[in-house]
């Protein structure tokens, strides 16, 4: 990113993209709290973060 003609947008770009696709999978995963995780299958497929037959 540090060569980017752009940095600050491309910096805004991953952020927007981790948002849509990183960060509503991290707060699926297992902590201290909640060991065994709340991965939900169907809101998983319906933002595109399992692309399985279902």
């Amino acid at each position: 990113m540090d060569e980017h003609p752009d940095p600050v947008k491309e910096l805004r770009r991953v952020f927007e993209v981790a948002q849509k696709e990183l960060f509503p999978f991290v707060e699926m995963l297992p902590t201290l709290k909640n060991p065994a995780g709340k991965f939900d299958f169907e809101s998983s497929r319906e933002m595109g973060l399992l692309q399985d037959e279902g």
